[in-house]
């Protein structure tokens, strides 16, 4: 009779459990408290932009750069104005309403090759990369590596590297999860990083979304997965995994702000030429200049001034500034003089070299 009342107990406890890891991994990402002027507060006063009140301007924004988003509307739009103009989509589906001229401004990352054609033939959209962010690479806790070259992950991602105890840590088999192709702006990114990725041809690594790879790494001890960071640290932070440096660099919002994290890539603004509200130029101006570019690095991102390409962003924007200013008649007259005078010394020089040699 004893036996039959353990037995009881023991199959109660095995369904309460799994009821638990089924809620748990079901349980849907808690986006409130990032919502703009929820929960979590910052402080804008410094970044010298005026509020707008009127005719905010509707974004969309890769779920990835929600957390981001949220504090760039608090930091732009009046509080009592702001009537949910914000909205969380998939990087394919910002791009694709933009194109479909349903929406003023999108905020999101690289997307397949098919939306980049659209965007670089149109002659009315524009994508501007106003900033980088960071895809960072986690596994387990109790994996005791800590680092990897950016040659390590591509050999475990074509499977060259198959066990842990290859690079120090346990004899554990290395599960490299990923997203399946085109899944959206943080694969496009992956896909820069690993070129033939052979492992994803391995159907039980090819997870349904970021939320699945972050549960896989979790509750496997071999497992490897990535993310971009505003998301992984804002929305899938758990004590069960870790951030890898990366060539020994670690991922901190100090080395992605200086731009010393080396796996770095853009965030863009997309919006059309053609479109009336003067806010969604406005934004953009900001964004790309100082009050803008110190906002984007106090939340999470590297400004694209501090940047190779940023910098050719900021000269080549300068010199169309440059080409505005005008310059007085007799400056060009002086100009014009001095360079015959110029010409008629080095041609007097090259005929004096003639007549002595």
């Amino acid at each position: 009779m004893i036996k039959k009342y353990i037995i009881i107990i023991i199959i109660g406890l095995i369904l309460c459990a799994l009821a638990i890891a089924f809620y748990l991994n079901n349980q849907k990402v808690d986006y409130s408290s990032y919502e703009p002027f929820g929960i979590k507060k910052s402080n804008f006063e410094t970044y010298s932009f005026p509020k707008i009140n009127t005719n905010i301007p509707t974004i969309e924004v890769s779920i990835a750069a929600y957390p981001f988003s949220a504090k760039l509307v608090e930091a732009i739009a009046d509080k009592d104005a702001y009537k949910d103009e914000l909205k969380h989509i998939s990087t394919q589906q910002a791009y694709q309403d933009v194109i479909d001229n349903k929406v003023d401004i999108s905020i999101t990352f690289d997307t397949s090759d098919e939306q980049n054609n659209i965007i670089e033939e149109s002659e009315d959209i524009v994508r501007v990369p106003f900033a980088k962010e960071a895809l960072v690479f986690y596994t387990n806790a109790n994996n005791p590596v800590d680092s990897l070259t950016i040659d390590e992950i591509n050999k475990i991602y074509n499977l060259e590297i198959t066990n842990w105890n290859i690079l120090g840590g346990k004899g554990l088999e290395i599960l490299p999860f990923q997203l399946e192709k085109n899944a959206g702006g943080s694969e496009k990114c992956f896909s820069k990083i690993v070129s033939e990725n052979k492992s994803s041809k391995i159907e039980n690594l090819i997870a349904s979304d970021m939320k699945n790879i972050v549960d896989l790494t979790s509750r496997n001890e071999g497992g490897i997965g990535y993310a971009f960071n505003q998301l992984y640290s804002k929305l899938y932070l758990k004590n069960s995994l870790k951030k890898l440096k990366v060539n020994e660099i670690e991922p901190t919002d100090e080395n992605i702000a200086n731009g010393s994290y080396p796996l770095l890539f853009n965030v863009y603004y997309i919006y059309r030429k053609s479109n009336r509200n003067k806010n969604v130029q406005k934004i953009i101006d900001w964004l790309l200049f100082d009050g803008g570019q110190k906002f984007v690095a106090k939340n999470g991102y590297c400004p694209i001034k501090w940047t190779k390409w940023g910098h050719e962003l900021f000269v080549s924007k300068l010199s169309k500034l440059r080409r505005k200013v005008r310059v007085p008649i007799w400056f060009k007259l002086v100009l014009s003089v001095l360079h015959i005078c110029f010409i008629n010394i080095v041609c007097n020089v090259f005929n004096w070299i003639e007549a002595v040699f």
